[in-house]
């Protein structure tokens, strides 16, 4: 055989063992290389196999399908059917939509159902609502959705019922807009597990949160350390059996404006810390301690009367 048809020969023998490493090795680079060419705009979760029947674990199939809705894409999770998972964690650029129900699996230690990494940005999730099996799973990590220095995200129209800890835990990140909110029976007294509707802290910046309500927890509605650019509209936290309806402290730059905290165990309000605060129209009664639990300094801040506070 001549010199160039030997080189020839050797070429395609190399192209035929590296595709058979591709494909009958581990599989994983074949696998992605596949998911990402055949990444679709809209999901529906049932696609790779999840049942939705409220006790199959539906895990290894939502995260299928989360692996093929394509950057800027939407999973879709329609109907009123009840999805069974761990815990999954989501990626960059995609929307979670629909009017299903994600419920933790039962004996899951220390896991959020939804998790928002380091790193990720531009997410939303929407319509759904998120079971957190409060009374059998485990741990303090048990939250409903956990955003860690994360950018961009949006959650609205969803509710939580049954989280063992917070609804929303945010630590660090910028730009988040929580909207159209509900939690109840969050929290385990039982285990002092407190739970919040949302829980930020860390750095975090620009938070806008806009009709959150709450019934029946035990924790803090809203517990805000030492977040940047805080507003709060039209919400209602009321019903804490252990705390108070709302905490803020050492923030910069916070908006309050329409907010009912009533008929909670502690304070409605407790505020430290007077960077920027503008007040409008706060209600609070018949909480079991002061209504208002407020450095005097931001007295004069409040368009209450300060025979009310502290």
């Amino acid at each position: 055989m001549s010199p160039s048809k030997t080189k020839l020969l050797g070429g395609l023998l190399f192209l035929i063992a590296t595709a058979g490493v591709l494909l009958t090795g581990s599989g994983a680079w074949f696998t992605a290389f596949s998911q990402a060419a055949t990444a679709q705009a809209t999901v529906d979760i049932r696609s790779f196999g999840a049942k939705g029947d409220g006790v199959t674990d539906d895990t290894e199939a939502v995260k299928a399908a989360l692996r093929a809705t394509a950057p800027q894409g939407t999973l879709v999770c329609p109907g009123s059917t009840v999805y069974i998972i761990t815990a999954v964690t989501l990626p960059s650029h995609i929307t979670i939509s629909g009017t299903c129900t994600i419920k933790q699996k039962d004996q899951t230690a220390d896991r959020a159902i939804l998790n928002i990494p380091n790193g990720t940005a531009d997410i939303t999730i929407e319509g759904i609502t998120i079971d957190g099996n409060r009374l059998n799973v485990s741990g303090n990590n048990a939250h409903g959705i956990f955003v860690f220095n994360a950018f961009n995200i949006t959650i609205k129209n969803v509710r939580f019922n049954n989280v063992r800890r917070n609804a929303v835990l945010i630590v660090g990140g910028k730009g988040f807009t929580l909207a159209n909110l509900s939690g109840t029976n969050l929290g385990v007294a039982a285990d002092h597990a407190i739970g919040s509707l949302v829980q930020a802290w860390h750095g975090a910046s620009d938070l806008n949160m806009s009709n959150l309500h709450m019934e029946n927890f035990y924790g803090i509605g809203l517990n805000i350390t030492e977040v940047h650019n805080i507003t709060l509209r039209d919400s209602n936290l009321s019903g804490s059996t252990m705390s108070s309806g709302m905490t803020i402290e050492d923030p910069t730059g916070v908006v309050l404006q329409n907010v009912t905290a009533s008929n909670n165990f502690a304070h409605g309000f407790e505020l430290t810390g007077d960077d920027g605060l503008r007040a409008d129209t706060l209600v609070a009664e018949k909480n079991g301690t002061y209504n208002y639990l407020i450095g005097v300094s931001l007295l004069s801040k409040l368009a209450e009367d300060p025979a009310r506070c502290c």
